[in-house]
């Protein structure tokens, strides 16, 4: 702020006084709403690292599972701000389901490294926290899910959603030929805002027939967690309804076949409205960091408040196909939405991470692959530029 008082020679007053105060704004937080799904492993770092991290950062991760599986917690650097009772700067580490914490499990600063945490509930919960002085190079960890191992390409997907406007397509393994027979898949889309809705709208369904729905079935469920109520089993060719759930963080859905009839199976789009927009946060493409699936199509809208700018950081590209081209799998962000003009498309191998700043205030950015040829995909972390 920069206020200039100017007099000139003649004619003086009593003039002004005013109360100026200073007050620390925390930086939008560095959200990655779901990582990891089906068995595999990845990196969360601190901003920065390994240089110096931001002041009043409000970091919170979460990696979920499949049920019947672990997570584990290994630091391989730790670098924080000491204190006796960690007020300052720290780590602070929780398990549950869809939101249900339980009590720290860790809450760490300082130098020493921390030992490996192993959980058996289906959530994690990691926030990275600083204040407004002192800043060091702060944590690395690697995150492992072990347990059962993963079925068919795109199977389980755990990281779908988004902000408003963010949607996609939801296929069973095959579609449309017909789905493998002994399948238990998991499907998870959040919302960023628990204000924001989630739909699901099938477009195909064919999938073995039973009163009951006692062989092949899809069901849909309230919420994330492991004890989420069913909104419903569905089964043979007739369509389900269009459904939506109000004012929720993240809805799921499961896809189970036994071991015979197998039929073509189901083509379902997810759609999130509201008007609730992160600041920054993390994209990563279905399945990530296992393998995507073929025919996705996942479109997700990037509008942080007070934007003048958008930057993207890609810590993770690997997709079939080569530039310009990019005929196979391919990500494209385009200004304002999913027709606006093409800013950029990326595809290949990168071997080292990259960013992309685009001076616009929404972007959107959509990820599809082709039905060959199968790689981990990307992981981007966005921020605004105000």
């Amino acid at each position: 702020m920069y206020m200039h008082y100017h007099t000139d020679g003649s004619v003086h007053s009593t003039g002004f006084q005013f109360r100026f105060s200073v007050s620390a704004s925390v930086t939008p937080s560095c959200d990655q709403l779901s990582i990891g799904g089906a068995p595999g492993s990845g990196v969360i770092t601190s901003p920065n690292y390994p240089l110096n991290y931001p002041h009043h950062s409000d970091c919170r991760y979460r990696i979920c599972s499949d049920s019947n599986s672990t997570i584990t917690l290994e630091f391989s650097a730790f670098n924080l701000e000491s204190h006796n009772d960690c007020k300052y700067d720290f780590v602070d580490v929780r398990s549950g389901s869809d939101g249900d914490w339980t009590s720290s499990a860790l809450k760490s600063c300082g130098t020493d490294l921390p030992a490996t945490l192993t959980f058996s509930q289906q959530c994690v919960y990691i926030q990275f926290f600083s204040d407004s002085s002192v800043s060091k190079t702060g944590f690395s960890l690697r995150w492992t899910i072990a347990g059962l191992e993963p079925g068919p390409p795109g199977c389980t997907q755990l990281n779908l959603g988004g902000a408003p406007g963010s949607d996609g397509l939801i296929k069973s393994a095959n579609f449309p030929s017909n789905y493998p027979i002994n399948l238990d898949c998991r499907y998870q889309v959040y919302s960023d805002c628990s204000s924001n809705n989630i739909a699901f709208t099938f477009l195909a369904f064919d999938v073995e027939s039973h009163t009951l729905c006692n062989y092949d079935y899809v069901e849909l469920l309230n919420g994330c967690s492991s004890t989420a109520a069913s909104q419903g089993k569905f089964c043979g060719t007739t369509i389900p309804a269009p459904t939506t759930n109000l004012a929720t963080t993240c809805r799921a859905m499961r896809f189970k076949t036994d071991g015979s009839v197998p039929k073509t199976g189901f083509n379902m789009r997810y759609t999130v409205t509201g008007s609730c927009y992160p600041s920054s946060g993390v994209i990563t493409s279905p399945g990530f960091p296992n393998t995507h699936h073929n025919n996705a199509e996942n479109n997700y809208v990037i509008s942080p408040p007070g934007a003048t700018a958008i930057r993207l950081q890609f810590t993770t590209f690997e997709l079939e196909g080569s530039a310009p081209s990019c005929l196979y799998d391919s990500v494209t962000i385009r200004d304002n939405s999913k027709t606006g003009t093409i800013l950029d498309t990326f595809c290949g191998n990168m071997t080292t991470p990259f960013t992309k700043t685009y001076a616009v205030s929404k972007l959107v950015l959509m990820f599809k692959s082709d039905s060959t040829v199968i790689n981990p995909g990307f992981s981007c972390y966005f921020s605004k530029v105000i």
